[in-house]
């Protein structure tokens, strides 16, 4: 059965993509080490530059910069 959803919302829905950074974080791809604010450009880069359509394979490369040493929602990072 196909998916529902297409690639790029799948991986800004179900990956840690949801959160906001409110403005003193940043997220980089651990494959290519781009960096940017904008979550929606993120999930559309890990799609289509790496050809991660699965959240859980998505969300392995995902790292936050956090500039404020806050934690968002509860949730833990991993630096890999």
């Amino acid at each position: 059965m196909a998916p529902l959803k297409l690639p790029v919302q799948r991986v800004l829905q179900e990956t840690r993509l949801h959160y906001d950074l409110k403005r003193v974080g940043m997220w980089r791809c651990s494959k290519c080490n781009v960096v940017v604010h904008s979550a929606e450009w993120y999930a559309y880069h890990l799609v289509k530059e790496h050809a991660f359509d699965n959240p859980e394979s998505a969300d392995a490369v995902i790292h936050v910069e956090d500039y404020s040493n806050q934690s968002y929602g509860g949730v833990n990072y991993p630096h890999r």
